[in-house]
Order: structure tokens, then C-alpha cells, then sequence
């Protein structure tokens, strides 16, 4: 039924209507995964989904690369802008035919230190422990009282316990981070080898940073943040022997100190926040708000990229809060 009703708005051209009151719009848009395998936890978009809606943004407005931000009054009309974060393997193997198909050029980044060492990041690492229902990661939960149920798992679970992991205490983070990754855990060949984001870099990818192994930033000290932001755009850097200037936040969180830290290395900077402008000018860096994308259906994600969802969400507050009053 949901997937009829955003179809059959897009077949009465309520975009249209939309897109004439929010004309002259940039939107960044966050994927993660492209892969014709469904994950109920970590929900990922299957190549035939990502190929429709991209021709769905193609007939409707323009796919730009993140690089033309740096030319002013260049947004005539709706503009979308395409990142990648975590830098799977099923990019190259899903995502990368369909976006050299259609002769795009999108931004993908990456964590050095996970790559390095063919880890995935903190929370798709819970998230695999959750399928196989691990004692260890029942046991390490427990410990620091995060409430664990091995019944009916789903994503709203998942997300409470990530959640629960990012209230702890920068030091309660930072062991609990030190435990999970003792966990045995097989996760070869899910990130990209350096081999083959050399290959992408040479091919009209974007390479960005990710900071250096997907931690909370806001948790870290400063030794911990040169690592996580200078060191890893460093490494980056000498690999593909090209400039990265682009900081995308992991776990999207973001605080004044780590902020700093990234707009001094950074010129453009890719928060996840629906609460402020989709494009922030600052003196030192340019800020892209991002609409994440990942549910499978292509009418619905259309709708999203445009703001659909939130444009409903802000007026049910608003209508609800009027009927309060």
C-alpha cells in the first residue's frame, strides 16, 4: 500500500507542483549500501531501485557533482548531489556500473583505518553480532546495562541499542568500542581494498574522509581527534595521491570542538542534520545537510530526496501544535 500511494502521487505530478514551489534547490544525498541482498537491521537499496530513481532524478531535475558548490549562483534549478559513506565492496560491484552508465560523479567516503585492516564500522559489526544472537555481545550489552532482547529483533532495537552506546560516557564509549572489537567477527571482502578505491578515484569518484575508524568524535580527546580527522586525511591522501577536502561526520555527530578540528582541514564538510539548511556557507568550509536514502522502493526515496518527508513531518508539528494550543 505504501509503495502504491508514493507511486501514484508521482503519476499525478505532485513533484511537479513541488518542485515549482522549492525551485532552485540543492539537496546532498546520503547512500550506504547498493546490493540486491536485504538486510531487515541495516537496510541497504537494490541495484534495480537505485538505477530507477536515478533516472527518476535525471527526467526531473540534475545530478551534479559535489565539486560545483564551489561555483556560485550556479543552481538554476533542482539540483542532487550523490555521496557513498563506509565505502562498501558492493559500491564497485552495484553502484559503480549504473553511475559510469549514466556518466555521474559522486562522492564516496571512506574510513583509512578500517580499511586497512578489512574491519567494518562499530555498528554494522553490532548489527551482525544481533543476527547470529552472539553471547559475547549479549554478555559486553549487559555490562554496561544496555537492555538486550534476543526476541523479534528489528531496526527499531537496533537503533536503541546504538543509541544507548553513544550516551555513554567518552570513556564507557571508548571501552565498550575496545571490547566489541575483541569480538571474533569474519569481515573480509565488505569495505573496499585500497586497490580498488584507487580504482574508483581514477574514475570519477570523489574520495572523501570518513574519519579513521567511524568513531563518535565527540568522545574523543584531542591526541584521539588528530587521529580520527589530520591523520586520516593524510593517508588518504598519499594513496590516492589526489587532495581530500571533504569530511564526512560518522555516526553523525557533531560538536563545536570537533567541528573546529574538521574546518581546519576540510572545505566541505557532510552533516545528517533535518534541522538545519540543506547548504550552510561558512567563512572556512561549506556545510551540506544530507537526506539519507535507503528504503527500497524508488517513488518513495524520489519523494525524499525533495524534502517530501519533511516538508509533512515540519507541517504535522506545526498543525499539531496549533490544535494544542
Amino acid at each position: 500500500m505504501r509503495k502504491l500511494f508514493f507511486k501514484i502521487l508521482y503519476f499525478t505530478f505532485l513533484h511537479k507542483l513541488f518542485f515549482i514551489i522549492n525551485k532552485k534547490k540543492l539537496a546532498t544525498l546520503m547512500f550506504h549500501r547498493i546490493n540486491p541482498d536485504m538486510d531487515h537491521l541495516w537496510p541497504s537499496m537494490s541495484p534495480a531501485t537505485f538505477e530507477k530513481l536515478i533516472k527518476l532524478f535525471l527526467k526531473n531535475a540534475e545530478i551534479v557533482s559535489i565539486n560545483k558548490i564551489y561555483k556560485e549562483n550556479f543552481i538554476k534549478n533542482n539540483k542532487f548531489i550523490l555521496t557513498f559513506d563506509d565505502g562498501y565492496k558492493d559500491f564497485l560491484i552495484y553502484a559503480f556500473p549504473i553511475i559510469k552508465k549514466y556518466n555521474l560523479e559522486v562522492n564516496l567516503n571512506i574510513c583509512p583505518k578500517l580499511v586497512s585492516n578489512s574491519s567494518i564500522p562499530w555498528t554494522q559489526k553490532i548489527n551482525l553480532l544481533m543476527n547470529k544472537d552472539n553471547k559475547k555481545l549479549r554478555n559486553l550489552l549487559e555490562k554496561f546495562s544496555i537492555k538486550y532482547n534476543n526476541h523479534n529483533f528489528n531496526s527499531k532495537k537496533f537503533n536503541f541499542i546504538c543509541n544507548e552506546i553513544h550516551n555513554l560516557d567518552s570513556e564507557g564509549y571508548k571501552n565498550f568500542i575496545y571490547n566489541l572489537d575483541k569480538i571474533p567477527l569474519n569481515t573480509k571482502n565488505i569495505l573496499l581494498a585500497w586497490n580498488e578505491i584507487i580504482y574508483c578515484s581514477k574514475n570519477r569518484i570523489i574520495i572523501g574522509n570518513h574519519s579513521n575508524s567511524h568513531l563518535n568524535i565527540n568522545k574523543l580527546n584531542n591526541k584521539e581527534l588528530d587521529f580520527e580527522i589530520y591523520k586520516s586525511k593524510k593517508y588518504i591522501k598519499n594513496v590516492i595521491e589526489k587532495d581530500v577536502y571533504i569530511f564526512s561526520i560518522p555516526n553523525g555527530k557533531i560538536n563545536k570542538k570537533s567541528l573546529n578540528y574538521i574546518s581546519e582541514s576540510h572545505k566541505i564538510i557532510l552533516f545528517s542534520d533535518e534541522n538545519n539548511n540543506l547548504v550552510i556557507h561558512k567563512k572556512n568550509y561549506i556545510g551540506l545537510n544530507r537526506i539519507n536514502i535507503s528504503i527500497d522502493d524508488p517513488y518513495e526515496e524520489f519523494f525524499r530526496a525533495f524534502g517530501f518527508h519533511l516538508y509533512l513531518k515540519r507541517y504535522l508539528k506545526f498543525f499539531l501544535f496549533q490544535k494544542e494550543q
